[in-house]
This record gives structure tokens, C-alpha cells and sequence, in this order.
């Protein structure tokens, strides 16, 4: 009889432990359901116009330019400008929201946008070492659009639409003769980064 009361007092003391592996789990899988049903709301809407003003100065300064490596170095300097800046517009905002970037929504908002932005970056090389600098901003524009489009899915609605302006832009670009690029980059990098920038900055927050 005391070995059985020894046991049954000693029983509650285990319960805690059970309770607690079970609430984690449970936990566990409310947020992992949470990051498959939700949106990527750390876009930046200040991001997006630190960018655009990135842009719209790029295809002033690139429009200028008398020779091609002239040319590309302005847009590949801007790109990457750019990309710092508005990463870190990005992953400042995701920490306020406690939406990390390394899982759930926010890691497969980033894996569906760089495909087709590392694609771009791979075709600029042999397409500009064989001459063929007029291709470009077509290329720019409709693979960052293609880019766009697909992560807008997993975010807010202005960045899909975003990313059907980009497509336009570039296949409109590639039915024009040269001379064109600038313009449409110009457009695209600079005026609908300065739109959206602020179109999500108002209904989002920066």
C-alpha cells in the first residue's frame, strides 16, 4: 500500500513535463501553419522608394554615358545599391513584425524571388560580351518582373501587381528600336519602385 500511494503521489509531478512537450508541439505547429497561411508583410514601403530614386538617378546618369562599359557599370552600381539598401529596409521591418526571413513565408518569399533575378545576372554577361547591350534592359525588366510576380504571391497585393508592370515595361522595350532602355529602366526601376514604394509604405507601413 505504500509503494502504490509512494507512486501515486509521485504521478502529478510528471504531468508539467508532458504538458509542456505538448503545448511546444501544439505551438509549433500553430506557427508552422500560421507561415504557410500568411503573407510576407516586412515589404518595405520605404525600401521601395530609397530604390526608386536609385533608379531614377541611374537613368539619368546611364543615359549620359558614351560607352557601354560606362553604361553597364551605372546600372550594375545601382543594382546593387539598391539590393543593400532595400535589404536592410526589409530585415529591419521583419524584426518589428517578428517575421524572420530564414523560415516560413519570409524564406519562401525570398526563394521565389531570386531564380529569375540570378538568371538575369547570368545572361548579362555573354549577352554583353557579344554586343548585344540593346537586349539588356529587356532582359532587366522582364525577369525582375517574372521575379516579382512569382514572390508577390506569398506577400501583399501591390507587389504582384508590381511585378505585371515590370513584365509590360520589358516586352514593350524589346518591340522598340535602340535607344529606348533608359527610359523604360528608368520607368521601371525608378517610377514604379517610387509608386509601389509609396503605395506600400501608406497601406503597410515603412
Amino acid at each position: 500500500m505504500e509503494l502504490a500511494g509512494h507512486h501515486a503521489a509521485m504521478s502529478p509531478s510528471s504531468d508539467p513535463v508532458g504538458l509542456h512537450t505538448r503545448a511546444a508541439s501544439d505551438l509549433a505547429l500553430i506557427r508552422e501553419t500560421m507561415d504557410r497561411s500568411g503573407r510576407f508583410t516586412a515589404v518595405s514601403g520605404k525600401g521601395g522608394v530609397a530604390i526608386g530614386i536609385v533608379g531614377a538617378l541611374a537613368a539619368w546618369i546611364a543615359s549620359r554615358q558614351t560607352t557601354d562599359i560606362g553604361w553597364i557599370s551605372v546600372w550594375l552600381s545601382a543594382a546593387v545599391v539598391g539590393l543593400v539598401v532595400d535589404a536592410g529596409f526589409i530585415v529591419a521591418k521583419a524584426r518589428r513584425l517578428g517575421s524572420p526571413m530564414t523560415r516560413g513565408i519570409g524564406r519562401r518569399f525570398v526563394f521565389s524571388l531570386t531564380p529569375a533575378a540570378g538568371v538575369a545576372a547570368l545572361l548579362t554577361v555573354p549577352l554583353f560580351s557579344a554586343g548585344q547591350v540593346e537586349l539588356l534592359p529587356g532582359l532587366w525588366l522582364l525577369h525582375y518582373g517574372a521575379g516579382v510576380l512569382s514572390a508577390g504571391v506569398f506577400s501583399v497585393p501591390a507587389i504582384p501587381a508590381m511585378g505585371a508592370c515590370f513584365l509590360v515595361l520589358g516586352t514593350i522595350v524589346l518591340c522598340l528600336p535602340p535607344g529606348w532602355g533608359d527610359v523604360f529602366l528608368g520607368a521601371g526601376f525608378g517610377g514604379l519602385h517610387l509608386v509601389f514604394g509609396a503605395l506600400i509604405w501608406r497601406r503597410n507601413g515603412g
